[in-house]
């Protein structure tokens, strides 16, 4: 018995001219050619799935994947498909007409966003950019417990656990984004998303590279990573 973790990122889906779209079929004859011993997929979705974060191009993300699962399930009816995912900076409405608004939410939390417990009210508003995101996340996979910060869940394979750890590092995005500015609430990782033990596989997933983020909160988060392998 074996997995496989299938990673899209970074397709940036429109309303419609999408080439991944119109490549599904090469794409799915590529994972099921992979290895024919593999009875579980786990479908890693790392972030700038949509291009701007509006709902529509959300609709298109989720048929792109229902069609994909589905014909992926045709050439391997006895095999496991599960999906995970989280947002990128693309994945947040971002108007150039709010963006003065947006940094003002951002300025506003930095200050709380490394406490324990952040403003309710600043934390609202900033996510409220990832709602499409948030809705499309629901129907992606079905009895979430996505907190708009993080989540860990886990599938039990082959009399192994394997855990998956989700974090949203495009919380605090603006347009345009500025390489070392990004900051992550840590203490909300770390308390929300602890070690399963025991573990036989930990897999963290966000979306920017660690330059992204500030140099303090890059080598705390790159920590955190580091010890829950």
């Amino acid at each position: 018995m074996r997995a496989a973790i299938v990673h899209f990122s970074d397709i940036h889906l429109r309303r419609s001219g999408n080439p991944v779209i119109e490549s599904i079929d090469q794409l799915v004859n590529a994972v099921n050619s992979v290895d024919a011993a593999v009875s579980f997929f786990l479908v890693v979705v790392s972030g700038d799935i949509a291009n701007t974060g509006l709902g529509t191009e959300y609709q298109a993300a989720l048929r792109f994947f229902r069609e994909f699962e589905s014909k992926l399930r045709a050439l391997r009816p006895d095999a496991a498909i599960e999906f995970v995912s989280v947002p990128g900076n693309h994945d947040c409405v971002l108007p150039k007409s709010k963006s003065t608004l947006r940094k003002t939410l951002v300025q506003g939390i930095i200050p709380s966003i490394q406490d324990l417990k952040q403003d309710e009210a600043l934390i609202r508003e900033v996510v409220k950019a990832q709602a499409p995101y948030n809705r499309f996340r629901k129907q992606l996979r079905k009895g979430s417990n996505w907190s708009g910060i993080c989540e860990t869940t886990t599938f039990e394979y082959g009399g192994h656990v394997i855990q998956v750890n989700l974090y949203n590092t495009a919380l605090l995005s603006q347009n345009p984004e500025e390489q070392g500015e990004l900051h992550v609430p840590m203490q909300s990782f770390e308390q929300q998303i602890p070690l399963a033990n025991p573990v036989g596989l930990s897999i963290s997933v966000f979306h920017h590279s660690y330059l992204w983020l500030e140099s303090n909160v890059a080598v705390s988060f790159r920590s955190l990573i580091v010890k829950n392998i």
